[in-house]
């Protein structure tokens, strides 16, 4: 497969890379990074190549609005996945595998407006790659065959990408970006990535007219923003949903549609993304991580970190 990303307007390519389709599992991965100061665009990027497999992770900031073109030819499925710096929302596309044509296109193109920074995430498998992967991976099968199966399923799909598909790409972008890359702690990222590419493809299809007004949306992206800054005293849902201008019923539905989370599951992954970041970057205390992210008492933090995370926060302590 070949796959290629140019700065439209001053004909710059980012990358053109030849892939070689078949997926061998015992041969390594060629890694390459670069810095580009050309003129209004200045990036720093990394690409892993090889064997049925291509991903570039880039952060880019430009001085004038310029257009991105990436795209893939070959029977491959892809994913791009960007992120204006300083906002919450992330958008994703992605480009299924139907197995039936031999040549075909993953094509996007993306603007990027003047004094913007912006990260980028694009992940290319060949059929032979992604096959491994399902083979490995149960869940994973079974979530293609219903994407394949999706009455009037589009070849290429747009969408929010969830706080936890956001997460999951940048643990990717930092793999990549390190000296070493483990190949089994790769594929558990692929795995988990399209596991979350295709929950959230089902909540875009599932998007219902309930919240396809801008004003709701609005409205749901504000409720999203103020759990963010208030994980020590948080607003109770109805608190929330006047804050809001919302119905109480009506924001647990739609902020389930639009995040594919429930508001309370959302609540308690951002408390424990932070707590392991105090934990481990901080270094303090289990007794003042679980003060700063809401929790009353000691133990309940503890028993829901270990629920979350499947281990104790004292573990990070070690």
């Amino acid at each position: 497969m070949l796959v290629k990303c140019k700065l439209v307007e001053f004909d710059k390519w980012l990358f053109l890379e030849e892939v070689q389709d078949q997926f061998l599992p015992y041969k390594s991965y060629q890694r390459n990074q670069t810095k580009l100061s050309t003129g209004p665009l200045k990036s720093q990027q990394t690409w892993v190549n090889g064997h049925g497999l291509f991903i570039w992770s880039s952060r880019i900031s430009v001085d004038k609005a310029v257009h991105f073109h990436t795209e893939t030819i070959g029977q491959a499925i892809s994913i791009l996945i960007f992120q204006p710096l300083n906002e919450s929302m992330a958008f994703a596309y992605e480009s299924c595998l139907d197995g039936q044509a031999n040549n075909r296109k993953f094509s996007s193109l993306h603007y990027l407006n003047r004094n913007k920074e912006c990260d980028f995430l694009f992940i290319s498998l060949s059929k032979s790659f992604f096959k491994n992967l399902i083979e490995r991976d149960e869940k994973l099968r079974l979530d293609f065959l219903k994407r394949q199966s999706l009455e009037n399923s589009k070849s290429t799909s747009q969408y929010f990408a969830d706080s936890a598909f956001q997460n999951i790409s940048r643990e990717l972008s930092n793999m990549i970006s390190s000296d070493t890359i483990d190949r089994n702690h790769l594929d558990e990222l692929l795995i988990n990535i399209f596991h979350e590419n295709y929950q959230n493809i089902e909540v875009a299809n599932s998007y219902g007219l309930e919240v396809a007004s801008q004003i709701d949306i609005n409205k749901l992206e504000k409720a999203k923003r103020v759990l963010e800054g208030n994980i020590m005293h948080p607003p109770t849902q109805k608190e929330l949903a006047e804050e809001v201008l919302m119905s109480e019923s009506k924001l647990r539905k739609d902020f389930k549609k639009y995040y594919g989370i429930t508001i309370h599951d959302f609540l308690t992954q951002i408390r424990m993304q932070k707590a392991r970041i105090y934990l481990l970057v901080d270094q303090l205390t289990v007794y003042e991580v679980a003060s700063l992210t809401g929790y009353g008492h000691q133990n309940n933090f503890s028993y829901a970190f270990r629920k979350f995370f499947g281990y104790p926060p004292r573990d990070l302590k070690v």
